[in-house]
């Protein structure tokens, strides 16, 4: 999947829409909170981007990678906004088990 990260976020509709012109099904976006990677710019997209990028292409599939404290209270909400899956960072998880049932 291209990762958005490498995108020109002044213009992400029409990066979306150049994936979707060049066949591309799946884009990744990759969710950093500044905090799991400690530094201030590490941080990108949340739900609202990633609603608007879903507005951008209803046929998109949407794999989130996300690199952020807590995770599982990104879910949902991303989950609203258009995220098709989620890529978690074990290292985020309190144990294997929360990771498998989130």
């Amino acid at each position: 999947s291209p990762s958005l990260l490498a995108a020109d976020w002044s213009d992400m509709r029409r990066e979306v829409m150049r994936c979707g012109e060049l066949g591309m099904t799946r884009l990744h976006v990759d969710v950093f909170d500044g905090v799991f990677l400690d530094s201030p710019y590490a941080f990108t997209f949340g739900p609202k981007m990633v609603e608007a990028i879903r507005g951008c292409s209803s046929e998109t599939f949407l794999d989130l990678h996300m690199c952020v404290e807590r995770p599982a209270r990104y879910v949902e909400p991303m989950k609203k906004a258009g995220a098709d899956s989620f890529i978690f960072q074990w290292e985020a998880m309190s144990n294997v088990v929360e990771a498998i049932q989130l």
